[in-house]
């Protein structure tokens, strides 16, 4: 083999071994609207008898992306009349007075103020808004796709839920609750 020949077997072995480039390098700039009917959120509190997960629809959202992958902004919306966990009596509590109060309250929101991403990697800081009651929180998780039209990331995080004024079934459940976010986002055109 000669000087070139080794170069270029070294190159592909290299480029092999680095894997696909990480999706954050396929965001492309611009203004993301959130698909509601593909994007999740839920929280779990541990019980007594386990965890209980409770799930909520995405009602809107808007994601901006700058130059390098960078988010600029975030906000995504909740609806949190549709609450539902596999429960009824479950349900009818989450959604009272002690709960989310989705009567006065029917949307919760979160807005990103700082939003890294690095390689796959996902971190973010912002605020929850749950009944009336807005709270800083941060998430990591992982960008799962992302291309020049659209993109998916799933982030978790812990909260302290009697902080946002959510004390339903305390003592019995945790006030503490894993807070899951599924989103999936398409670029405007």
């Amino acid at each position: 083999m000669n000087a070139r020949q080794i170069f270029c077997a070294a190159t592909i072995t290299l480029l092999a071994l680095s894997g696909p480039p990480a999706a954050a390098q396929s965001l492309a700039p611009g203004t993301y609207n959130v698909v509601p009917e593909r994007s999740a959120a839920s929280l779990t509190l541990r019980s007594p008898l386990g965890p209980v997960k409770a799930e909520l629809q995405v009602a809107e959202g808007t994601i901006v992306v700058g130059n390098g992958g960078r988010v600029r902004e975030a906000r995504t919306v909740m609806d949190a009349q549709s609450v539902y966990t596999s429960t009824e009596a479950a349900v009818d509590l989450i959604r009272g007075r002690s709960g989310l109060h989705i009567e006065r309250f029917p949307t919760i929101t979160f807005e990103a103020s700082n939003m890294v991403i690095n390689g796959d990697n996902v971190r973010v800081r912002g605020s929850l808004t749950v009944k009336g009651n807005t709270r800083p929180v941060s998430f990591t998780g992982e960008l799962l796709r992302a291309n020049d039209r659209r993109f998916s990331v799933a982030l978790q995080g812990k909260i302290d839920r009697t902080a946002f004024g959510v004390t339903a079934g305390r003592p019995l459940y945790s006030k503490d609750a894993t807070v899951r976010l599924r989103i999936i986002a398409r670029k405007r055109r």
